[in-house]
C-alpha cells in the first residue's frame, strides 16, 4: 500500500520535485529564531523579536483577535523600519518603508472574502535583492514588490494574542539553492550552488514543451559551469539522468564529480517531435556521502532542465528459466502465482504482478511465451518494464504503479506508460487468439521499445521523457494467462 513519507520539496516555478526515502535523508534546517508572544522584547509599546534577520529573510507571524494588524520588518530603530499592515474589516493588506520616520507604501493587496479576527490568520514575508512577497493565510497578496532591505528585528507593532513567530535568512527559493540535494529525487537546473567559485556564467530562460514555467540553465561560452551538491546513500555505479533540448541532442557536455576527471559526454537524441528529451548520458562511480556534480560547457553551447541518478548495474542482464517452478532467486512475488501446465499461472479477475531483477535495469530484450485461458476481451496481461512503486489497496486500479506495460488481449496489443495514470504511446489491433501459444518479444534500447508477437512487429515508440530503468515483470489486470519459457538479455 501507500504510505506516507517526508522528504524535502524542491521548487522551480511549476516544477516540484521530491522522492521520500525511508533513510539517509537530509535534516531540513531550522529557522534561525522562533519565538511567540512570552518571549518577544517590549519596545515602546512594540514586541520585537531579540535577534535580527539578514537582509535576505523568510518570516512568519501568527496571530488572532485583532482586525488591524501591523507586523514589523527590518527593525533597525524606532524612525527606520518597514511593515505590513493587514485591514481585515476593509479587506485590505500594504507593505509599507519607513526611512527617518517618514513612512512610503511600496505595496498593496486586497483581501477577497470576509475573515473573523477571533481566528487564527498568518502572514508571511520573504524578501530577497530588494523584492519582497506577502502572504496572508498562504495567500500571495504582494509580489516582487521593491524595497530597499536592510534586515533586522521582526514583531508586532498592534495588541493581538500572538502566536508562533519566526524568521529564516533565506526567501524567494534561496534554501531550494543552498541545501544539499537528493540524488535519488529530481533535481531542478536553476538550483546550482551561488558559490561563485563552483558555478560561473550560468544563464537562465524558459523551458518549454511539457514542462513549462521552469528554468533551463544555459552553460554558453567554454568554462561557463554550474555545480550541485548532492547526497548519494550509498558507495557505487550511478546512472545520470538529464533533461535537455530535443537541439541540443548530439552535442557534448562536461560532468565532474568532486574532484575527479572532466568527461565529455554526447548528449543522445531520441526520435520525437517533443522539446525536450529526458534520458541517461553516462554512469559514475560514486562515493557515498555529499559530492560535487558539476556539467560545464566544453566547447559547445548547451542547456538543460534537470538532472538526477539512479543506481546502475555493470552487468548486462542475463536471464533464462522454463517458469516450471518458482524462481528462488531473482524474483519478487506481489501477488500469489500458481504453477499449471507447467508455467506460472495468472487467475481470472485479479491483478497479479512478480517482478523481476531490480531497479537498475535499462536495456533490455525480453522473450516469453504467453497463452490465454478463456476469451479476454477487455482484461489484459503482459509484462511491466523500467517498472516500481506499484500499490494493491482496495481503491487502487492497474495503473497504480509507474513503468510501462505491455498488454495483451485478444483483440490488440498496447503500451501504455503507468504513472498512478495511464498515457498510451502504441496500439496494435489484431488477434491474439485464447489457448494459443503467444510468443512475446520487448527490446528497449534508451528511449525506443520495440514489440514483437509471433516474430511480428507490433510496435515500435519513442518515448522522449521516459521513465529510464527499474524492474522487470510480469503483470496482468484479469486475463487468465499462463507463462513459459523466459528470457532476458542484453
Amino acid at each position: 500500500n501507500r504510505s506516507f513519507n517526508i522528504e524535502r520539496l524542491l521548487f522551480d516555478g511549476a516544477q516540484m520535485t521530491t522522492l521520500a526515502q525511508s533513510e539517509n535523508s537530509i535534516a531540513p534546517k531550522l529557522p534561525a529564531y522562533v519565538a511567540d508572544g512570552s518571549n518577544l522584547l517590549e519596545t515602546s509599546g512594540k514586541l520585537l523579536s531579540s535577534a535580527s534577520s539578514e537582509a535576505t529573510f523568510s518570516a512568519e507571524f501568527n496571530f488572532k483577535d485583532s482586525a488591524t494588524t501591523k507586523v514589523a520588518i527590518d527593525y533597525v530603530d524606532a524612525d527606520n523600519y518597514s511593515f505590513v499592515e493587514l485591514k481585515l474589516g476593509e479587506k485590505t493588506i500594504t507593505l509599507n518603508q519607513v526611512v527617518n520616520g517618514v513612512s512610503t507604501l511600496k505595496g498593496s493587496g486586497t483581501i477577497v472574502k470576509n475573515y473573523d479576527p477571533a481566528v487564527w490568520h498568518s502572514l508571511r514575508v520573504a524578501q530577497r535583492d530588494n523584492k519582497v512577497d506577502v502572504y496572508f493565510d498562504n495567500l500571495q497578496k504582494i509580489t516582487n514588490a521593491s524595497l530597499t532591505a536592510t534586515g533586522g528585528k521582526i514583531g508586532y507593532l498592534t495588541s493581538a494574542t500572538i502566536g508562533y513567530t519566526a524568521f529564516s535568512n533565506v526567501g524567494k527559493g534561496l534554501s531550494d539553492v543552498l541545501e544539499v540535494k537528493q540524488a535519488h529525487e529530481i533535481i531542478p537546473a536553476s538550483l546550482y550552488s551561488n558559490d561563485p567559485a563552483l558555478s560561473s556564467g550560468v544563464s537562465l530562460t524558459p523551458a518549454s514543451g511539457k514542462y513549462v514555467n521552469t528554468s533551463l540553465a544555459g552553460l554558453t561560452f567554454e568554462g561557463n559551469k554550474a555545480t550541485y551538491l548532492v547526497n548519494f546513500k550509498d558507495d557505487g555505479l550511478y546512472g545520470l539522468q538529464l533533461t535537455y533540448p530535443k537541439e541540443d541532442a548530439g552535442k557534448k557536455i562536461g560532468v565532474r564529480i568532486d574532484d575527479g576527471t572532466v568527461y565529455k559526454v554526447t548528449l543522445p537524441n531520441i526520435d520525437t517531435t517533443d522539446t525536450l528529451i529526458r534520458t541517461r548520458i553516462a554512469d559514475f562511480n560514486i562515493v557515498n556521502g555529499i559530492n560535487q556534480v558539476r556539467l560545464e560547457n566544453v566547447g559547445e553551447s548547451v542547456h538543460f532542465q534537470n538532472l538526477s541518478f539512479f543506481k546502475a548495474s555493470p552487468n548486462t542482464p542475463l536471464f533464462a528459466h522454463n517458469l516450471m517452478t518458482y524462481l528462488d532467486t531473482g524474483a519478487d512475488y506481489k501477488t500469489i502465482w500458481k504453477l499449471h501446465e507447467d508455467g506460472h499461472r495468472a487467475t481470472a479477475g485479479t491483478r497479479q504482478l512478480v517482478y523481476l531483477g531490480d531497479t537498475t535495469i535499462t536495456d533490455f530484450t525480453l522473450e516469453v511465451d504467453m497463452k490465454f485461458i478463456g476469451s479476454t476481451a477487455t482484461s489484459t496481461a503482459g509484462i511491466i518494464f523500467h517498472a516500481d512503486n506499484a500499490s494493491f489497496s482496495q481503491h487502487d486500479s492497474y495503473t497504480s504503479m509507474q513503468g510501462y506495460y505491455v498488454s495483451l488481449n485478444n483483440n490488440e496489443v498496447r503500451l501504455e506508460k503507468l504513472n498512478y495514470s495511464a498515457d498510451r504511446l502504441g496500439t496494435k489491433i489484431g488477434a491474439n487468439p485464447s489457448a494459443t501459444v503467444l510468443h512475446l518479444k520487448v527490446v528497449v534500447r534508451g528511449g525506443l521499445y520495440t514489440v514483437f508477437v509471433n516474430d511480428v512487429k507490433a510496435i515500435e515508440v519513442s518515448d522522449s521523457l521516459p521513465f529510464t530503468h527499474g524492474r522487470l515483470g510480469f503483470y496482468t489486470n484479469g486475463a487468465e494467462v499462463t507463462y513459459k519459457n523466459l528470457s532476458i538479455t542484453a
